[in-house]
């Protein structure tokens, strides 16, 4: 996944439990549906199979894919559901504005104003990327 939908997906679970009380729904649950909406919302689709193993090879390290069984299908329409409350919670407000095309803006300004030498020894790019993605890991987004 690129950083805009990844962004996206971060704001909308943050939103999300700002609407809702974290106890109500499983965050991961969430967290699934909240990339796949993203996938939609920035036209970059996921497979939801694709989610489902990625989040169990993640939770489950040493363990198999899930089957294509009945409880890899209850997770699908699981997701699938959440994503339609999400929706619903959210007031179908899923569309933002995201700060990476302002952020490249200013870089590019600022490396034109800078001679070479400075822009190459500053790590000025590299950490206002890195200060931009960690912003998405709080509620601050």
């Amino acid at each position: 996944m690129r950083s805009i939908p990844i962004a996206t997906a971060c704001t909308i679970y943050h939103k999300f439990f700002c609407e809702t009380n974290l106890d109500a729904y499983d965050p991961y649950l969430i967290a699934m549906s909240s990339i796949y909406l993203a996938g939609k919302v920035e036209e970059q689709h996921l497979r939801t199979r694709d989610i489902i193993n990625v989040s169990n090879r993640y939770f489950n390290p040493s363990g198999e894919p899930l089957e294509l069984d009945s409880r890899f299908w209850e997770l699908r329409d699981s997701i699938v559901q959440c994503e339609l409350l999400m929706l619903r919670v959210l007031r179908f407000q899923v569309s933002f504005q995201h700060p990476h095309k302002y952020l490249l803006h200013y870089l590019v300004s600022l490396q034109n104003w800078l001679n070479r030498h400075s822009w190459q020894r500053t790590p000025v790019a590299v950490t206002a990327w890195a200060l931009l993605r960690d912003s998405y890991h709080g509620a601050l987004c």
